[in-house]
């Protein structure tokens, strides 16, 4: 009669590597959930300083000026006499009192190129405009 002898089991060959793709996997996930995306369109702009900056909340409509025919309203590009249109056509229906305004211009943007948009605002009753700046820190 033969006894069976327990058989010897070497070491394993490589480690589990499952639990590490999960651990991995939602770390991914966590970082994507996480990362706040940037909405205006890509221009590098070199914002003006100001030492009353403050963050601004609610932000529904985005006018980024580059030059009078590089303007973007949101995503889409158009020029200064386009705007005018593009604005009255996003307000339709929407409460004038609660909406915001958000105008982001270059340093080398001229002023009255950001004025000409602001009275085009003006001109279709937009109150809640607010300018992009830069924060400073002033030493008093």
């Amino acid at each position: 009669m033969r006894v069976p002898l327990p058989r010897r089991l070497g070491p394993p060959g490589a480690p589990n590597l499952t639990p590490l793709i999960d651990v991995v996997l939602m770390i991914v996930i966590f970082f994507l959930v996480a990362t706040v995306f940037r909405v205006g369109p890509g221009l590098a702009l070199d914002l003006p300083k100001s030492t009353t900056a403050a963050n601004v909340s609610l932000t529904e409509l985005r006018i980024v000026v580059a030059s009078p025919t590089e303007i973007w309203f949101g995503k889409v590009q158009t020029n200064l006499e386009g705007l005018a249109g593009l604005v009255t056509k996003a307000i339709e229906g929407k409460d004038l009192k609660k909406l915001r305004v958000v105008v982001e211009g270059g340093k080398d943007t001229t002023y009255q190129l950001v004025v000409t948009v602001l009275d085009i605002l003006r001109r279709n009753k937009i109150e809640g405009v607010n300018l992009l700046t830069k924060l400073t820190h002033t030493t008093q």
